[in-house]
């Protein structure tokens, strides 16, 4: 069986993370995640939050002229971010049409509905999201590499099996 990982992939239409409150929030940590967008910000935090710790993790598809809002201070670029802000201080800017080993791409619409099974989001080799995570021991043990790679899946690990097993 795989090791457990701690990560999620986020595919969306839009900001690769978008923060969709007004609200006031707090105590959140991220790790070794991807975020793939299509247009505006990386991640677009307009909040004003406390004890969060968000950083080792991906972004893609963002454009503008801002990169990061966050606790309204806003970071024009990735550079930007990893020399001045709170968070992300080791945060990777990824090229989205070249991330993973399918091409899976990012939406061009709002409505669509994804068949899992149907979506291969296994790291391309060569991707700057391999090897480019935090380990986190009892969460990502036995990556291949220097680091564990950034997203749901491990390169050279086989895919996790979901759903019901037969019966031994």
């Amino acid at each position: 069986m795989p090791p457990a990982r701690s990560s999620c992939i986020t595919r969306r239409s839009g900001p690769a993370l978008p923060v969709s409150t007004s609200h006031a929030f707090s105590n959140c940590y991220s790790r070794n995640n991807l975020f793939v967008g299509t247009s505006g910000r990386a991640f677009d935090c307009s909040p004003q939050t406390t004890g969060c710790d968000f950083d080792y993790d991906g972004f893609a598809g963002w454009s503008g002229d801002v990169f990061l809002k966050w606790n309204g201070e806003k970071y024009e670029s990735p550079a930007e971010v990893r020399a001045k802000a709170a968070i992300e201080r080791h945060v990777i800017a990824l090229d989205p049409a070249s991330i993973f080993a399918a091409g899976t791409a990012a939406p061009k619409d709002e409505l669509i509905v994804y068949v899992r099974l149907e979506i291969d989001l296994r790291l391309k080799p060569g991707s700057s999201a391999v090897d480019a995570g935090l380990a986190m021991p009892g969460f990502n043990d036995g990556f291949h590499g220097s680091a564990p790679d950034l997203g749901a899946y491990e390169q050279g690990e086989p895919l996790p099996h979901y759903g019901p097993r037969p019966e031994r």
